[in-house]
């Protein structure tokens, strides 16, 4: 099965390495550009909707797959493929007419609904390494819900620097992958391969300076993929071997720089849903970091949650808690510190010093 991942995880890179070119030029030439605002953190229309290359990849190579009888066509493919290719119509939408927020929250729902009644993998059980167990009934399909449309939207906001959505891409689809292979769970293999495949191709058009933006075509599908495989990990054939926070730490920089963000705006009584640039990175970059600075930082930070979520696997269930408790904690700490240093700097800069 590794050879397998390999060869996909591959195929998928060269292939979007070729596809780009035609799709930056495609997308000059439709005038699909960024053009900068107040919130933007580039200077120069971009073109935008660079993530048709990851969609297609993905797409495509998943039908062939179904065809060469290289994956098997059960739920939790059909879901996937369904809610990838529905959500990269909405996002190319979005690209070019920006939509109403309510109207792609609502066709949103609906599509995690649907993935979650085709799939068949809602949240059976709340385990966590650090509270106690609880067996979830109907609620685990609306936590499922509302997870699969919160995450798509964490995601969606978080890709805002070159290099820094397509790095989650890359790291959570291997970490997948790996997870695929080592629980026999040929699905996840072969998902996470492609996706992560795809995604390396698209980061040389994308990162350290970016001749294409991912654009909501490909963040919007990208975001619902990583929240069903976490979903499949724990809820999957494998869910006897796998809690729920294993496959959560795959995604945690971006979960937890996402949460942060909604938690605090909430408390200052802001509008969650309004455009800002509250989020962690976007502080960081704001008091001077730079796009490479501040996705470096983030994908070391993927790697070693994604160690962390092997740890759990592992080692025994009383290391558990010792390893989810001290990625928290450096968590809270990076955000302390961040928000500590713009806060001083922003204090030094009004006292004209």
């Amino acid at each position: 099965m590794l050879i397998s991942a390999l060869i996909i995880f591959t195929v998928a890179s060269i292939a979007n390495l070729t596809a780009m070119p035609l799709i930056i030029k495609q997308l000059q030439k439709r005038n699909v550009l960024d053009v900068p605002n107040e919130r933007s953190s580039h200077t120069a229309p971009t073109p935008r909707g660079g993530g048709i290359g990851i969609v297609g990849i993905w797409t495509i190579g998943i039908i062939a797959g179904l065809f060469l009888n290289l994956v098997d066509g059960d739920g939790f493919i059909f879901a996937a493929l369904g809610g990838v290719i529905t959500l990269a119509f909405l996002g190319f939408d979005d690209d070019q007419k920006n939509l109403s927020p309510l109207l792609k929250l609502i066709i949103q729902g609906g599509i995690a609904a649907a993935a979650i009644w085709f799939s068949g993998i809602p949240l059976t059980t709340f385990d966590f390494p650090f509270v106690p167990e609880h067996v979830l009934g109907f609620s685990g399909w609306v936590f499922a819900w509302l997870w699969l449309v919160g995450f798509t939207n964490i995601f969606n906001f978080m890709d805002g620097a070159n290099g820094l959505a397509g790095s989650q891409i890359l790291f959570a689809g291997v970490a997948f992958s790996i997870l695929g292979i080592g629980t026999n769970d040929a699905q996840l293999m072969f998902t996470g391969a492609l996706v992560a495949g795809a995604a390396l191709g698209f980061l040389k058009y994308n990162f350290p300076i970016a001749k294409v933006f991912m654009g909501d075509v490909g963040s919007l599908p990208a975001g619902f993929l990583l929240a069903l495989m976490v979903l499949r990990a724990a809820e999957g054939p494998a869910a006897d071997q796998v809690t729920i926070a294993t496959p959560l730490l795959f995604i945690w920089p971006f979960l937890y720089d996402g949460a942060y963000t909604l938690v605090n705006r909430i408390i200052h009584k802001r509008n969650p849903f309004r455009p800002h640039r509250s989020h962690l990175y976007q502080r960081v970059m704001v008091a001077g970091a730079t796009h490479e600075q501040i996705t470096t930082r983030y994908a070391a930070g993927m790697v070693v949650c994604a160690c962390g979520g092997y740890g759990m696997l592992i080692f025994s269930d009383r290391w558990d808690a010792f390893i989810g408790l001290f990625l928290l904690g450096v968590s809270v700490i990076l955000s302390v510190r961040t928000v500590l240093k713009i806060r001083a700097a922003m204090t030094i800069g009004s006292n004209g010093k």
